[in-house]
């Protein structure tokens, strides 16, 4: 390519900022805040929509800390023991949100543990087992239950 060697700089810095300047735009976008009435609505349609469940964990070997919560409320701690890596406990809880396990373990031994959820008004058992070594934080979705 000939010519003035100045003009071919600013050829290529007008060509990067063609490039560049959308993808600033985009990358740079702030998410807009949720409007406060929609927030309120979704919580009272929660409340009018819990189930009560008994959660079971079982461990072997027990953890040393292990909690169970769903958003904010804390169903199950590791105080609420029923037999050595037998957990139990009584809770409302809202179809359709995420059960979040999370326990740790001193040594760094492969464990296995089994959460059971049983609602009443017989609806379907869920169950499931989770492996880790120290630290487990993994989450189990509630469905949507038709007909409740």
């Amino acid at each position: 390519m000939k010519g003035n060697p100045l003009l071919r700089l600013a050829v290529a810095l007008l060509l990067l900022a063609a490039v560049f300047w959308p993808v600033h735009r985009i990358t740079s976008r702030s998410e807009p805040a949720p409007i406060a009435s929609s927030l309120g609505n979704t919580e009272s349609k929660s409340q009018a929509t819990e189930l009560k469940a008994t959660l079971s964990v079982q461990t072997a070997p027990p953890p040393s800390s292990l909690t169970v919560h769903q958003g904010k409320r804390v169903l199950l701690t590791d105080k609420e023991v029923v037999s050595q890596g037998k957990y139990r406990s009584e809770a409302k809880m809202t179809p359709g949100e995420d059960l979040v396990i999370v326990a740790r373990w001193e040594d760094g031994k492969p464990h296995a543990l089994h959460l059971a959820v049983r609602f009443e008004k017989n609806l379907p058992l869920l169950e499931k087992t989770f492996w880790a070594q120290e630290k487990l934080e993994d989450a189990l979705a509630l469905p949507q239950f038709s007909g409740q």
